[in-house]
C-alpha cells in the first residue's frame, strides 16, 4: 500500500487530540454508570451458562470425539499453513474458507489479494467453522439448545472479527494511513456524539440524526386522527382520487415500534401507494406505554384497539364492510379478530383480510424463539414486571443482537475506525424509533404463543370471553411472507394456513421481513412466487410456484380492489373525517418515546 499523505507530525497531533477525547469519553462513561445499573439483561446470565452446560457435558465424556475434534484442528491449521505460504510465494490456490453471501465484512477486494489480510480472514473463518462443528457435534442435544449455544457464541465471534479492529482491518488501515489518523478522531467525536444523546444505554447511531422530520418527510400522508383513546389513535387518511372503492381497508399494524413502517418517505410508503389508487386507508397508531399500562393485556389490543376502530368505522362513517391489514403481530392479532367476530356470528363486517409476515404457528418461531423459554419467561417476570413494561432499549437490543454484524458491527466500524456518519436512511430511522411494551402482554404473548404455541389449538385461548379457533373463521384470508424473514419464517406461517377453512391465498416475496414488505413498484427490486394450491407442503408449494418479477403491491392491489366494491364519490369520507378531526396525522402517539 502507498500513503502519499502520510505525515508524521500529523499523526502524533491527531494522536493527542484523540487522547483528549478519549478521556472525556471514559468521563461521560463513568457519569452514565448508574443509570447502566437500573437496567435489566435481556438475558439472564445463568441462562447463558446453563445451556453451554448442557451441550459441553455429554461431550467431555466422548473422548473419541474430542480426539477426533482435535486432530480435524491440526488437519485444518495444516492446510491453511500451507495455503498460505503458497499464496505468499505468489501462487494462487482455491480459498480454503468463503464467507456467507450475505456477510459484507470482507468484500472489500484487499482481504483477497493481500496474502496477510486473507490469512487473517481464513484464519477467522476456519475457527468459526470449527467451533459451529463442536456445538453440532453431539446429536443428543436438542435442537433449540444448540442454536441457543450457536448464537450466544457467535456474539463473541462477531464481535472479536478481525474487521472490527484497525490493524486487521486492510480498509480501516489504509483510511489511518491516508488521513494522518483522523478518521480515528473523527470516530471517537462520534462515539462520545453517540454517548452524549444515548438517554439510557448505549445506542450506536446508524442514521442521520437531522435528515427525517415525521410529518414533514416520513409519516406525512395527510389525514386526520378522527378517534382516540389511551392504547390508539385511529387515522383516516384523506382521498386523492375524486372517487374511491366504497369497502375501506383497515390497517392494524405491530405495536412492536411505530405503525409508519408503513407510510415511510413518500416514495415507498404502502398507506400513499393504496391512497392514490382509490383506496379509502384508516390505520391504528399505537401508543408508546409507560409504567401506568401495567394492567394493559394482550385482549386490550383487541377490545380497545381493532374493535374500537371497527365501530368507530361502522357507526361515525356509516360504513358496514371493510377488508382488514394486519402486519406481524398486528396480523396474529387480526386473526383473533377474525375468530371472534365469527364466534359472535357478526364476520359479515370483515369482507377480506391480508397477513403481511405474520406467524401463526410457532413451530418454526424465527430467531426470536432462540430467546424464549420457561428460564427466560421467569427471568423477564422477575426484572419486567415491578416496572410494568419492557424498556424500548432492550426490545432494540434484542432485534439488533439477532443480526449483529448487520446492526452493530458494521455501523461501529463505519462510524468509529473509519470516522463516518451514517447514510440517511428512512427504514433505519424506523427502527431507531422503538417503542416499550406492557409487560403483561407481552409475557401472555411469549407464553401462549411462542412458548405453548396455543394460537393454533381450537378454543385454546380465550380472549374477550371468546374462544379463539382458527377453524372457525369464514373471512377470505391472503397471506404475504417474505423468503428471507429471520423474525416469521415464511414456512411457519404457511404452515398455519392447514388450520384455516375458509378461502385461503398466499404468496412469497422476496427478502426479508420489512425491506421484502416495503417494496414499491418503481424500485424493481424483489419479485415474488406464486402458486394458488396451498394443500401441499410448504416445500412442495415453493417447488412449484411461478416466480413472478415486480413488487407483490401490484399483485395484491388487483385482490384489494376486486374487493373493495364500487366506485363512489369520496366527499362523504372528507366532511365525516374533518367533523371528527382531533388533529392532523400523524397525531400525537407518534412523537412519545
Amino acid at each position: 500500500m502507498f500513503y502519499p499523505n502520510f505525515n508524521f507530525s500529523e499523526i502524533s497531533k491527531n494522536s493527542v487530540e484523540g487522547l483528549n477525547i478519549y478521556h472525556n469519553l471514559l468521563d461521560q462513561l463513568l457519569q452514565k454508570s448508574d443509570v447502566y445499573k437500573h437496567h435489566y439483561a435481556l438475558l439472564d446470565p445463568s441462562k447463558i451458562i446453563h445451556t453451554f452446560t448442557k451441550v459441553f457435558a455429554n461431550l467431555y465424556q466422548q473422548p473419541d470425539s474430542l480426539i477426533e475434534l482435535q486432530k480435524q484442528y491440526v488437519e485444518k491449521s495444516l492446510e491453511l499453513i500451507n495455503y498460505s505460504l503458497e499464496r505468499a510465494q505468489g501462487g494462487s490456490p482455491t480459498p480454503l474458507y468463503k464467507q456467507q453471501h450475505k456477510d459484507k465484512r470482507f468484500s472489500d477486494k484487499s482481504w483477497s489479494n493481500n496474502a496477510y489480510f486473507d490469512f487473517i480472514k481464513q484464519f477467522y473463518l476456519m475457527h468459526r467453522e470449527l467451533v459451529e462443528r463442536v456445538i453440532n457435534l453431539d446429536k443428543t442435544v436438542d435442537i433449540k439448545t444448540r442454536k441457543q449455544a450457536l448464537f450466544f457464541i457467535n456474539q463473541f465471534l462477531d464481535a472479536i472479527s478481525p474487521s472490527n479492529f484497525i490493524y486487521t482491518n486492510p480498509v480501516v488501515l489504509y483510511e489511518t494511513m491516508s488521513t494522518n489518523g483522523e478518521n480515528i478522531v473523527q470516530g471517537l467525536s462520534n462515539l462520545s456524539k453517540d454517548v452524549e444523546h444515548s438517554k439510557n444505554l448505549f445506542d450506536i447511531s446508524r442514521n442521520s440524526r437531522y435528515t427525517f422530520k415525521i410529518g414533514k418527510n416520513i409519516a406525512s400522508t395527510p389525514g386526520e386522527v378522527v378517534y382516540k383513546n389511551d392504547l390508539m389513535e385511529l387515522i383516516c387518511y384523506t382521498p386523492t382520487q375524486k372517487s374511491n372503492h366504497e369497502i375501506p381497508l383497515l390497517i392494524v399494524p405491530p405495536w412492536i415500534n411505530k405503525y409508519y413502517i408503513l407510510d415511510l418517505s413518500p416514495k415507498n410508503s404502502l398507506i400513499k401507494y393504496l391512497v392514490d389508487k382509490g383506496i379509502t386507508v384508516f390505520i391504528l397508531s399505537w401508543v408508546n406505554p409507560t409504567a401506568k399500562h401495567h394492567d394493559t393485556l394482550f385482549e386490550d389490543y383487541l377490545s380497545k384497539g381493532a374493535l374500537a376502530a371497527i365501530d368507530v368505522i361502522q357507526n361515525q362513517f356509516k360504513i358496514n364492510k371493510l377488508n382488514i391489514l394486519g402486519y406481524c403481530i398486528g396480523g396474529a392479532l387480526v386473526s383473533i379478530l377474525l375468530s371472534y367476530l365469527a364466534r359472535h356470528k357478526k364476520e359479515a363486517v370483515i369482507n377480506t383480510a391480508t397477513m403481511l409476515a405474520t406467524l401463526l404457528d410457532y413451530r418454526e418461531g424465527g430467531d426470536l424463539s432462540l430467546f424464549i423459554d420457561e428460564e427466560q419467561l421467569e427471568h423477564f417476570k422477575e426484572n419486567v414486571l415491578p416496572q410494568g413494561y419492557y424498556d424500548s432499549t432492550v426490545m432494540s437490543m434484542a432485534f439488533s443482537l439477532l443480526r449483529a454484524n448487520d446492526m452493530i458491527w458494521s455501523f461501529a466500524v463505519n462510524n468509529y475506525l473509519l470516522g463516518k456518519k451514517p447514510l440517511p436512511f428512512d427504514i433505519l430511522y424506523w427502527n431507531a424509533d422503538s417503542t416499550r411494551l406492557p409487560s403483561k402482554m407481552h409475557n401472555y404473548y411469549l407464553e401462549n404463543m411462542y412458548l405453548k404455541n396455543n394460537l393454533i389449538k381450537a378454543d385454546k385461548l380465550t380472549i374477550c370471553g371468546t374462544p379463539i379457533d382458527l377453524g372457525a373463521i369464514k373471512t377470505p384470508c391472503y397471506f404475504i411472507s417474505t423468503c428471507e424473514d429471520h423474525i416469521v419464517p415464511w414456512k411457519g406461517t404457511y404452515n398455519a394456513l392447514q388450520y384455516f377453512k375458509c378461502p385461503v391465498e398466499f404468496i412469497l416475496a422476496g427478502s426479508g421481513h420489512v425491506a421484502g414488505i416495503i417494496n414499491p413498484p418503481k424500485k424493481h427490486k424483489y419479485g415474488y412466487w406464486k402458486n394458488k394450491d396451498v394443500s401441499t407442503n410448504a416445500n412442495t408449494w415453493f417447488k412449484n410456484a411461478k416466480e413472478h418479477d415486480g413488487s407483490w403491491w401490484e399483485e395484491w392491489l388487483v385482490y384489494l380492489q376486486k374487493n373493495s366494491g364500487k366506485q363512489i364519490q369520496v366527499t362523504h369520507i372528507k366532511n365525516i373525517s374533518k367533523k371528527l378531526s382531533l388533529e392532523k396525522a400523524p397525531g400525537t402517539y407518534i412523537h412519545r418515546h
